[in-house]
C-alpha cells in the first residue's frame, strides 16, 4: 500500500492520447471522489477476489457512467499479453485476446496509469458478438499493475469526459494498484497453496516408490496422482524395450486400451518415440499441425511428453494428451518432470529388485545343477591292467549339461562315455540325468556299443521335451587286444594321439540323439598302442574364446596333447586346462569344461 501511495502523480496527468485531446473538464462532484475512496478502502479490507473484483467491475462502469464495461485479467506468456475477458460475475467468458509485444498498447499499459483513452476503436480491443452493430467510440483503459507488472484490465466506452479530473485520475490509479497487488497476492496465495499440494503429492508417492516392489501398482499410483494437481485427459507411460526398440505402453489413465493398442511406436517414431530417441521434453500445441504425431484418440488436441531416464539412459516416456488446444505449459512440463523422475525411480528398484530375484532363483538352479551333475560324475576311476584314465570336470557360472562315465565291465574291459545335453541349469540337468539313466540302464545288456546307442535314442526321444537333443560318444576298451570300438553320435570328436606325435580324431558314426527315431550309429574299431592318448572332450574345451572371439579349437587342443604327451596323465589334463586358460585370457568359461583322458600304458 505504501508503494501505491508513492506511486501517486504529483502532477496532473495529460489527458492527451494518441492525437486525441480532450478538452478541459470542470472538478468532479465530491461524491465520485468520496465514492472512489470508498471503493478504494473496499479493495484494502478484501477476503474474496472473485466477489471483490466483479464488485469492482461493476462499481467503476456506475460511478463513471460507462455505456458498457469489460474485464481482463493477463497472463504474461514472454513479453506478449493474453487477456482473458470475464463476465459481470466475474465467471470466465471464454474469449482470450493476445497481443504482440510490439503492439503500442501492450507499451502503453506497461508505462502508463490511472484511466487512459485510446485511440483504437472499441470493436478492435475484443469482439463483441452481442451488439448490432458494433459500437463505435474510443475506448478507456484502467490497468492494474503492481511492482512493473500487469495483472489486468478494465476496459470501458462511453465514459464522460467530465470525470477525468486529476483527482479522480489519481484515484483510479490507486484503485488500478491496489487491484493489481490483490490480484498478486491470490496468485501467490495459490501458487504456493499449489506447490505445497504438488509437494504433497510427490512426497506421498516417494514413500509409496520405497515402500512397493510392485511396479505396476506404483506406476498406477503414479498416474491417478498427477491427474489430481495437473489437468489432462489422458495419461500413458511408455517403457522402451531396448533389444527391439519398440516403445510399448506399461501404465495409462483416461484413455481406451483397445486405443493403445492400435500403437505400433519404435524409439524416433511419433511424439514419444521422438522424446526418447532424444532424451528432451516437448510440448506440442496443436498435435494436428506435428507430422510427428500419432494418433491414438480422435479427440486429442495437444500432447506433453517427458523422457524417463535412469542416469542419462532413457527407459521410457510419460505422456500426457489434453483434448482441448495448448494446454499445457513450462509449468506442467516441470511438474510432469518431477513426476517422470519418481517413475523413472520406481521403474529401476522394481527392476533391480526382480533382477535380485532372477540372480537368488538362478543361483538356486545352478546350486541343484551341481549337485545333480557331481552326483553323476565318478567317484573313482575303474582300474585295468595297461590303462590309466582320469576325468575333470570345471563348471562355468552356467553349469550345463556335461558328464562322462567309466565302468569296467564283467568280462573285464572298460565302457567309456561322454555326452553333452541341451540348454543349461536345471533344465539341463534333468535332461543330463534322464541320458544317464537311460544310457546305464542299457550298458548292462553287454551289446555292442552302436547298439546300445541306437536303443538310447529311441527311448531319450520319448522322454524328452520337444527340441531337446544330446551329443554322446560312447566306447568299449578290450584289455587283452589293446583295441578301442565306438561309435559317436554326433559329439565332439575325441581326440587319438599316438606315441610318436601323430593324431587322429573320432568323428561322428550317426545323429544326435533325440533327433530321429530310428537312428542308426557305425560301429569303428581302433588298435591302440602303448603310450597312446584318448582325450574324451566337451565344447567347453574347444568352443572357449579370446578377446578377439576366436575359438580354441581342435588345433590347439591337438597341439597341446602332443607338448605333453610324455607326462603323467594327471599332469597332462590340468596342462591342456592351462592352455585353455591362457587363451582365453583368464576370462570366466563360458560353458563347462568337462575331459575323460584314457593312456595305454
Amino acid at each position: 500500500m505504501e508503494d501505491a501511495q508513492r506511486s501517486l502523480p504529483r502532477q496532473r496527468v495529460n489527458p492527451t492520447f494518441e492525437g486525441i485531446s480532450l478538452p478541459a473538464v470542470p472538478a468532479a462532484p465530491r461524491s465520485l471522489a468520496a465514492d472512489l475512496k470508498s471503493l478504494l478502502s473496499n479493495l484494502r479490507n478484501c477476503l474474496d477476489l472473485r466477489a471483490t473484483l466483479a464488485r469492482l467491475h461493476q462499481d467503476l462502469k456506475s460511478l463513471l457512467g460507462a455505456e458498457e464495461a469489460l474485464f481482463f485479467l493477463v497472463h504474461e506468456s514472454g513479453r506478449a499479453l493474453r487477456l482473458r475477458r470475464y463476465n459481470d460475475d466475474f465467471s470466465l467468458a471464454g474469449e482470450i485476446r493476445d497481443f504482440a509485444p510490439s503492439h503500442p498498447l501492450v507499451r502503453r499499459l506497461r508505462e502508463r496509469e490511472g484511466l487512459m483513452p485510446v485511440s483504437m476503436r472499441w470493436p478492435a480491443l475484443i469482439p463483441v458478438h452481442h451488439v448490432h452493430p458494433p459500437p463505435a467510440g474510443p475506448a478507456h483503459l484502467l490497468p492494474m499493475r503492481h511492482r512493473g507488472r500487469l495483472f489486468g484490465i478494465w476496459a470501458a466506452r462511453g465514459v464522460p469526459a467530465s470525470v477525468a479530473t486529476p483527482e479522480v485520475t489519481a484515484l483510479l490509479a490507486q484503485i488500478g494498484q491496489e487491484a493489481a497487488a490483490l490480484i498478486a497476492r491470490r496468485r501467490k496465495w495459490r501458487k504456493l497453496r499449489r506447490e505445497a499440494n504438488e509437494n504433497a503429492v510427490l512426497l506421498a508417492i516417494s514413500r509409496k516408490v520405497g515402500a512397493s516392489l510392485n511396479l505396476n501398482r506404483v506406476l498406477q499410483t503414479i498416474i491417478d496422482s498427477l491427474r489430481d494437481v495437473l489437468i489432462c485427459d489422458h495419461a500413458t507411460i511408455f517403457l522402451i524395450d531396448h533389444r527391439t526398440g519398440a516403445i510399448q505402453y506399461e501404465v495409462f489413465s483416461g484413455i481406451d486400451e483397445q486405443l493403445l493398442n492400435t500403437l505400433h511406436l519404435n524409439v524416433g517414431k511419433g511424439i514419444s518415440g521422438w522424446v526418447a530417441k532424444k532424451g528432451r521434453s516437448i510440448i506440442i500445441p496443436d498435435v494436428h499441425k506435428d507430422p510427428r504425431y500419432v494418433e491414438a484418440s480422435p479427440a486429442t488436441q495437444s500432447e506433453m511428453a517427458v523422457p524417463l531416464k535412469v542416469g542419462n539412459k532413457v527407459i521410457g516416456v510419460f505422456n500426457l494428451e489434453s483434448n482441448k488446444l495448448n494446454a499445457f505449459s513450462r509449468r506442467d512440463v516441470r511438474l510432469l518432470e518431477a513426476f517422470a523422475s519418481q517413475a523413472a525411480m520406481a521403474i529401476q528398484k522394481a527392476q533391480l529388485h526382480t533382477l535380485a530375484l532372477k540372480k537368488r532363483e538362478y543361483d538356486k538352479e545352478l546350486h541343484v545343477a551341481r549337485d545333480i551333475q557331481r552326483a553323476l560324475l565318478p567317484k573313482a576311476m575303474p582300474t585295468a591292467k595297461g590303462f590309466a584314465l582320469a576325468g575333470l570336470n570345471i563348471s562355468s557360472h552356467r553349469v550345463g549339461g556335461d558328464f562322462y562315465d567309466a565302468t569296467k565291465m564283467a568280462d573285464g574291459s572298460i565302457t567309456i562315455a561322454i555326452g553333452d545335453v541341451s540348454g543349461k541349469g536345471t533344465p539341463g540337468a534333468i535332461l543330463m540325468a534322464t541320458l544317464f539313466a537311460i544310457y546305464r540302464s542299457h550298458l548292462r545288456r553287454g551289446q555292442a556299443v552302436n547298439k546300445i546307442l541306437e536303443r538310447v535314442n529311441k527311448e531319450f526321444r520319448r522322454n524328452i521335451p520337444t527340441n531337446s537333443f544330446a551329443t554322446f560318444f560312447l566306447a568299449d576298451i578290450d584289455q587283452k587286444t589293446l583295441s578301442i570300438e565306438f561309435a559317436n553320435a554326433g559329439h565332439n570328436p575325441p581326440v587319438l594321439m599316438h606315441q610318436n606325435g601323430t593324431a587322429e580324431l573320432l568323428h561322428a558314426t550317426g545323429t544326435i540323439l533325440g533327433f530321429l527315431d530310428d537312428a542308426g550309429y557305425q560301429l569303428q574299431r581302433r588298435q591302440l598302442r602303448r603310450g597312446d592318448i584318448l582325450v574324451l572332450y566337451t565344447d567347453g574345451v574347444t568352443e572357449a574364446q579370446d578377446a578377439r572371439g576366436q575359438l580354441f579349437g581342435e588345433r590347439r587342443l591337438i597341439s597341446a596333447l602332443r607338448q605333453h604327451r610324455h607326462r603323467r596323465l594327471r599332469d597332462l589334463k590340468w596342462k591342456v586346462v592351462d592352455a585353455v586358460r591362457r587363451f582365453n585370457t583368464g576370462a570366466p568359461l563360458a560353458d563347462d569344461l568337462t575331459m575323460l583322458v584314457v593312456k595305454v600304458g
